[in-house]
């Protein structure tokens, strides 16, 4: 199953790429797009009550993973089109950056809403997979309302909203750079770089993150992140699989870089406490 659904979706992903770089009008992008998007939609959805699912798990995964990020693309087709048609009505930069500021307030009150569920998504967890992602499932007054496609054999209570998670995500990062270029986002002065491996960054955030550290505790973990590469020129690539890893991490301890910097704050406070006694 899996091989067939990666060739599919890398089909889809291939022929919308060549849409969104057309130089027609927005509008004839958007029919382009979804003219693709809809028909992957479709063989997927054939496929799948063609092949059942092996087992529950099988299930899970596919409403987990596969079908959003399939159905996130259908999103992604449509915010652009409203960027690039809002695009239009301007003809001043400022006013250009005011609306890409105000939609991405949007992405993040729509984040902040769902609060609890991207935070499941974000850290990849699994305890309520049962109820957010194999067909039938009760609902649960921590979760959510019905999803817009009412086919019972094709719907989960949490698929539509993982998709929309991916879509927000990419229009997120889409907005920041065209707000803040990679180039304008290294620091004036000296600048410093992360030169340490990239999971160690990861790591230093998600400890920020948990511990509440900044605003309050209302900073998402992806405004932290981006908020450590801008400053630190960092590109941790993708930071969700990274923590997968960290929590993946078998030998070592999960917390690995956290350790080795209380290590060597003891260290140093020992040293310290060592040097003052001698004097």
């Amino acid at each position: 199953m899996k091989p067939f659904i990666q060739t599919l979706h890398d089909d889809m992903i291939e022929e919308v790429s060549l849409y969104s770089e057309l130089g027609a009008l927005p509008v004839k992008r958007l029919s382009g797009k979804l003219t693709i998007i809809n028909k992957t939609l479709a063989d997927l959805k054939q496929f799948v009550q063609e092949n059942p699912f092996a087992d529950r798990q099988d299930e899970i995964n596919f409403f987990k993973y596969e079908k959003p990020r399939f159905v996130s693309e259908l999103y992604c087709a449509h915010q652009m089109f409203n960027i690039e048609t809002q695009r239009k009505q301007f003809n001043e930069e400022i006013l250009i950056r005011n609306y890409f500021e105000q939609e991405l307030k949007v992405i993040k009150h729509f984040f902040i809403q769902h609060q609890f569920l991207y935070q499941y998504y974000q850290l990849e967890a699994c305890e309520l997979d049962a109820v957010l992602f194999v067909r039938g499932a009760e609902s649960s007054a921590v979760l959510l309302s019905e999803p817009p496609d009412l086919d019972p054999g094709y719907s989960t209570k949490g698929d539509y909203l993982f998709a929309n998670f991916i879509a927000f995500e990419k229009m997120q990062d889409y907005l920041i750079n065209e707000l803040y270029p990679q180039s304008e986002r290294i620091l004036p002065g000296k600048a410093l770089t992360w030169t340490g491996v990239s999971v160690n960054l990861v790591e230093l955030a998600y400890g920020i993150y948990l511990t509440g550290q900044i605003n309050n505790g209302q900073a998402t973990i992806t405004e932290i992140i981006q908020w450590l590469e801008k400053q630190l020129n960092a590109d941790v690539g993708n930071a969700y699989r990274r923590w997968h890893a960290i929590s993946n991490r078998k030998r070592v301890t999960p917390t690995k870089f956290v350790d080795q910097m209380r290590d060597a704050i003891n260290k140093k406070l020992d040293d310290d406490n060592g040097l003052n006694k001698r004097n």
